[in-house]
């Protein structure tokens, strides 16, 4: 995130490398920002410092700036409670306070960087014309962590509220049946809760301190803070995907399967299959379906059927401006749609065709296991 907003920041852009991974390194130099090498150096030449960090680093990074006797502005835009952000602001006599809302800077409208306090104004300057909204509140700093912290709370607590449920109807046995209900009463919650796990796992450990600054904002103010307390305990069961890559797919549908019988051993099968792409609880804007038609040939292997070969073509061009070779988040979940057995029906059932509530539904295959 703060290599995105450097990126598109006016002026020279400078950073310090020294104990950083070397993803974040890549990071800092596709972005073109300027290695100061120390703190010390970073705080004679920067007029404006802005700190995107981890929410639990973000008091210990403000003091580590200064210990060193920083002078110019320094931005806090890090996801913490808005008494943190006041805490962090009497460190420094020139403070603005930040709040941010959306995934990394790529598009106009994609991400918003809320600011307060009295040089919020002088900041905003710095992305004057560049792709990141960035609105100041006539309001006194803490208050655009108060944004970030109440936007927060629902898109990351009910995410983590979705993968508990979840959790917990596959410990009773009855996923299938819960999928099924969310089909006819609420169509839409099933892939959400899906995209909340491909999106949010790789990310499930910076969420955890986010999470804690939100129970403490909610109990400063003598509100329940158990909500986003269960959430970090959530999120703080699925760090060990920290960083993951994750799957290209979060879920999909398959719909109008076709058989071709050439041998007994070998048929054609074709499909039209709808696949939504992950997206993170913050911005769902990259959930938009993307349609291909697929064809395969298999052959049977003893009492299965092995895929020799796949041909995988974009329904519509419009949607789909790159080819990407077909991938199954849920390998046992494609499989199902098989050709069948020598001798049985071939014929798709209605269930199978995506009628009505039909076609397939991929489940998240190993999320949920550090929840159980």
């Amino acid at each position: 995130m703060g290599a995105s907003l450097a990126a598109v920041c006016t002026g020279q852009r400078l950073w310090v490398s020294d104990g950083r991974t070397d993803a974040t390194r890549e990071r800092a130099h596709d972005a073109g920002l300027v290695d100061t090498w120390s703190l010390h150096e970073l705080a004679e030449r920067a007029d404006v410092i802005v700190s995107v960090c981890p929410p639990a680093a973000a008091l210990t990074q403000a003091e580590a700036i200064s210990a060193v006797g920083y002078d110019g502005i320094y931005v806090d835009a890090n996801a913490v409670s808005p008494s943190t952000a006041r805490q962090i602001g009497d460190l420094f006599d020139r403070f603005v306070d930040g709040g941010i809302i959306g995934p990394p800077v790529r598009h106009p409208g994609s991400t918003r960087l809320y600011l307060a306090g009295e040089e919020a104004s002088a900041v905003a300057a710095l992305w004057d014309g560049s792709a990141l909204d960035v609105r100041v509140l006539d309001d006194p700093a803490g208050a655009a962590s108060a944004v970030k912290v109440c936007f927060a709370a629902w898109t990351k607590g009910s995410a983590a509220l979705l993968l508990a449920i979840r959790a917990l109807a596959r410990a009773e046995g009855i996923d299938d049946a819960l999928l099924d209900e969310w089909a006819i009463s609420i169509p839409d919650l099933a892939g959400q809760s899906e995209r909340s796990a491909f999106g949010n796992a790789p990310k499930a450990w910076r969420f955890v301190g986010e999470m804690e600054q939100i129970a403490g904002a909610f109990d400063e103010h003598d509100l329940p803070a158990g909500f986003a307390v269960a959430a970090a305990d959530l999120y703080r069961r699925l760090a060990t995907f920290k960083d993951a890559a994750g799957p290209t797919v979060a879920s999909y549908e398959l719909a109008e399967p076709r058989v071709m019988v050439v041998s007994a051993d070998h048929v054609l099968l074709s499909y039209r299959a709808t696949f939504v792409r992950p997206a993170s609880s913050d911005n769902d804007s990259d959930a938009t379906p993307v349609i291909w038609n697929i064809t395969s040939l298999r052959t049977r292997i003893g009492d299965h059927w092995l895929n020799r070969f796949s041909q995988d073509t974009p329904a519509s061009r419009a949607n789909t401006r790159r080819r990407h070779r077909h991938i199954c988040p849920d390998r046992a979940s494609h499989d199902r749609r098989r050709p069948a057995p020598h001798g049985a029906s071939n014929r798709p059932s209605s269930d199978e065709t995506g009628s009505g509530a039909g076609g397939y539904r991929t489940h998240d295959p190993g999320i949920m296991s550090p929840l159980l």
